[in-house]
């Protein structure tokens, strides 16, 4: 009986150590919180692992007794953790980062064997590459969550943070006992359709539905247009993928072996893809370049998997961190289509006492079609959002959301009610937006921009400005913009009062009319309509600090106009213009408009102006009444402008015609950086003043202004045809990262040349009768610029040099133009100059 009871003790033992143990959870970074794909879970002295979904999951099984389990991924400190035997558990992991080394790599005499891998996937790539395809159409979703991060103690006992002090409590609780407290601040879904054709390129996304919840967003129609999956894209297969405007190498790009180091890591089963391993890393860390790991499938090479980080040391501001991960499947018409990407940014603290900053961007695909092109007309509107896309209800987003929310996203998404309404945190968005915008928000009316509150010339003194525009909140259709100003030398009072009608948003079609009475330079000209189709190359410092000046040659403009601007179509737009100005001189100009040798001073025009503007593939989203352009088109932009003045209409005084022409393109050129040139072109076909012809845009102010010439003077040069290119490029660090200590300043080079050719024609030189300005002669005006960008991250100095019309004939003739114009101190020609600005880039 003993003997009995003893077999069945070490039995039921035996049943027991046998029962199986089921481990469950989810690796996530501790920093981000967000999941490390891939990362490898594995019972300790056993054999049993496995390896984590794209979203982080595990589910570990054992027979075996081990009371441990492990989680290692590479880059990250490997974490332990007990598990209880016999039982289902859930265990996460939250790991953190550390330097990525590679010391335990071996390599032995002969190829590495991780060259011969990545040679056949270059080889391979266009073939998989999606963007190859003739079309695709595919349903998207899209998940973007913004928090703060770095939150520390000293922090959270801050009186701003007080009357949230449990929701703290809270969130450190949610974070687990690795993980860091977050703070969401944005966060959004959108559920889109998207459209693809190659040729020629283009794309559309029809927004089904958006849900947005954020702090300091007060109107989600907005946002809504830039949360899809259009400003999410990364293409591995392309040598190219574009980050923050810059072009960082994809590990399989042609010349990707001069600029990468690869190891062959191991191999593994992906989704029944027998897939290489392989780690990459950048020879040189400064460079734009990504480090991480890359899955290749082994039999046709395709892109498989990829975990990739952007270096801390990469020459990139603001950004701390960024990852991105994607899983591909391949089509059925061979390409490999990016399913799932996550894509995590963390921003740079500004300070030791400062929080930061992190997005998490999740995206992915279902019911991808390959090869069925719509009709090219389908494509003309680049963005459409659904009537009802924000008012979707939380069944709606149950049913279609292509992943679950996690309990940490839906607790994040329901705690920013709280956070949004805190009036301190109301109050740092008001002043944010003031700062970024120029205008400060009450209710249906913006008041400013604050930049042109005060100026000071010789004719009106000190002269303060006030002005207003009214949003969506006042009306969706119905825009009024004006100010009022007032001259305490002058002591007289100018304006201007405009309204404006949104005929069509969804061809952007606007009509105006303006009255408007001030003082300005001669060639300024007001921007009456805030398009940013014709908005001008200066800089707000520069305008603002150019109507700085002991001596102006100022005009007074007495404007009405009515103008017209519409998109033809996609990237086409066209602005008809009705001008009636009268101008009243602050200097001496005289001219014979009659030929009856009667000499006038001031006088009035009216024209017809038409502006033609083609911008192919141009993307802009509508933000309140105003529209938004995002992105740069690779084509050239393309501007015509032709104005006829008409005699006698509205008692105007002279019959011209004019026509202009402006090209625009940015050239992208890999690691060698990228390439700009502005290039303008103009003639008058008639006899008109000297302040109706070209007077070239000088800069005599302490910034460097795009669209001037930045060593000329104010006025000194008038043309009635010419033609001038602006060419700068940016080398993005090219040379000084590869000099020893000064490539931990992360410093940028930037070279660029500026010229204009022209001259005045005998006819216009014998209508005007007062000689003020300057013409070009047989030579064009140069100056050259070699400047260092990136200075403490936002500043830009540039060091320039005049190549012309600098000689001792010249300066004495410049220096009489001055004394006729009545200038008692007249400004010298500068050879030599440093100019600084502002200059915000990653």
């Amino acid at each position: 009986m003993r003997i009995l009871l003893l077999l069945l003790v070490l039995l039921l033992n035996t049943i027991a150590f046998a029962q199986e143990t089921i481990v469950r959870g989810r690796v996530t970074d501790a920093t981000t919180n967000e999941p490390i794909p891939f990362a490898n879970v594995r019972f300790i002295g056993t054999t049993s692992g496995t390896s984590c979904d794209f979203d982080g999951f595990y589910t570990l099984r054992s027979l075996k007794t081990a009371d441990s389990i492990t989680a290692t991924y590479l880059g990250y400190v490997a974490r332990t953790k007990k598990v209880k035997l016999g039982v289902t558990q859930s265990v996460d992991f939250q790991l953190q980062s550390e330097a990525v080394g590679l010391s335990t790599v071996v390599v032995v005499a002969g190829e590495n064997p991780a060259l011969r891998i990545i040679r056949k996937a270059v080889a391979n790539k266009d073939s998989f590459n999606y963007a190859r395809l003739i079309s695709y159409e595919a349903e998207s979703y899209v998940k973007i969550l913004v928090d703060v991060d770095h939150i520390s103690d000293k922090f959270k006992k801050r009186k701003i943070l007080k009357p949230i002090a449990a929701l703290m409590d809270s969130l450190e609780k949610s974070a687990g006992e690795d993980g860091e407290i977050h703070l969401p601040v944005f966060y959004s879904e959108n559920l889109s359709q998207l459209y693809y054709t190659r040729s020629p390129k283009q794309k559309r996304e029809d927004i089904k539905a958006a849900r947005i919840n954020a702090v300091g967003v007060k109107k989600g129609s907005t946002i809504s247009q830039l949360t899809g999956s259009s400003f999410e894209e990364y293409n591995f297969n392309e040598d190219k993928v574009l980050l923050f405007g810059k072009d960082f190498l994809s590990p399989i790009a042609n010349s990707a072996q001069l600029f990468y180091e690869f190891y062959l890591l191991d191999s593994t089963v992906i989704s029944g893809n027998k897939c290489y391993q392989i780690k990459v890393k950048p020879k040189n860390d400064q460079d734009l370049l990504f480090t991480g790991t890359i899955w290749i499938t082994d039999t046709s090479f395709a892109l498989k998997q990829i975990n990739l980080d952007v270096p801390k040391t990469a020459n990139l501001n603001f950004v701390e961190k960024l990852q991105i991960q994607q899983e591909l499947v391949p089509t059925a018409a061979g390409a490999w289509f990016p399913v799932k990407t996550r894509s995590v940014i963390d921003f740079r603290d500004l300070s030791n006492k400062m929080v930061g900053l992190i997005g998490k961007f999740y995206i992915s695909y279902r019911n991808v079609e390959v090869n069925k092109p719509k009709d090219a007309q389908f494509y003309q509107q680049q963005l459409v959002v659904s009537e009802d896309a924000l008012r979707k209800d939380n069944n709606f987003w149950l049913q279609n959301r292509h992943e679950k929310l996690t309990s940490s996203d839906a607790y994040m998404y329901s705690m920013l009610d709280t956070v949004k309404n805190l009036p301190s945190i109301r109050s740092l968005v008001d002043i944010a937006y003031t700062l970024s915008n120029g205008y400060f928000d009450v209710g249906p009316v913006d008041l400013g921009p604050y930049y042109t509150i005060y100026r000071f010339n010789n004719i009106e003194g000190n002269k303060f400005r006030v002005g207003f525009r009214t949003n969506e909140l006042f009306s969706n259709k119905w825009i009024l913009r004006g100010y009022l100003g007032y001259g305490t030398k002058d002591q007289k009072f100018k304006y201007n009062a405009q309204v404006e009608r949104i005929v069509s948003r969804r061809r952007w079609t606007k009509v105006g009319i303006q009255r408007r009475d001030d003082i300005d330079q001669v060639g300024y000209a007001y921007n009456y309509d805030d398009s940013p189709a014709f908005e001008s190359r200066q800089s707000s410092l520069y305008n603002t600090s150019s109507q700085i000046s002991r001596f102006s040659l100022l005009n007074r403009k007495q404007e009405n106009r009515m103008w017209v601007q519409s998109e033809l179509r996609k990237g086409i737009m066209v602005r008809f213009a009705v001008h009636n100005t009268s101008y009243k001189h602050f200097f001496d100009v005289s001219f014979d408009a009659n030929n009856s040798n009667v000499l006038q001073k001031d006088f009035t025009t009216t024209e017809i102006v038409t502006d033609f503007r083609f911008a192919p593939n141009e993307y802009y989203v509508q933000n309140d009444n105003r529209r938004m352009r995002l992105g740069r088109t690779k084509a050239p932009i393309t501007t015509l402008t032709y104005t006829r003045g008409i005699k006698k209409v509205l008692n105007s005084d002279f019959n011209y015609s004019k026509v202009g022409l402006s090209i625009n393109h940015r050239i992208r050129m890999g690691f060698l950086g990228y390439s700009q040139y502005y290039v303008d072109a103009g003639k008058v076909l008639s006899s008109i003043p000297y302040t109706l012809l070209e007077v070239h845009r000088g800069n005599q102010t302490v910034f460097l202004a795009g669209g001037t010439f930045n060593l000329m003077n104010y006025f000194e040069f008038v043309s009635d045809e010419y033609v001038s290119i602006d060419y700068q490029h940016h080398f993005n660090g090219l040379l000084f990262n590869r000099i020893p200590l000064i490539r931990k300043l992360k410093l940028r080079e930037v070279i660029s040349a500026n010229a204009v050719y022209g001259g005045l024609s005998r006819k216009n030189a014998a209508f005007n009768d007062t000689r003020l300005f300057n013409t070009l002669s047989d030579k064009p005006y140069l100056e050259a610029t070699a400047g260092i960008e990136n200075i403490f991250s936002l500043f830009r100095v540039d060091f320039l040099w005049r190549l012309s019309y600098t000689n001792p004939t010249y300066r004495n003739e410049y220096r009489q133009l001055q004394l006729n114009q009545g200038i008692t101190r007249p400004y010298d020609i500068n050879r030599f100059g440093i100019k600084v600005s502002l200059n915000f880039a990653f």
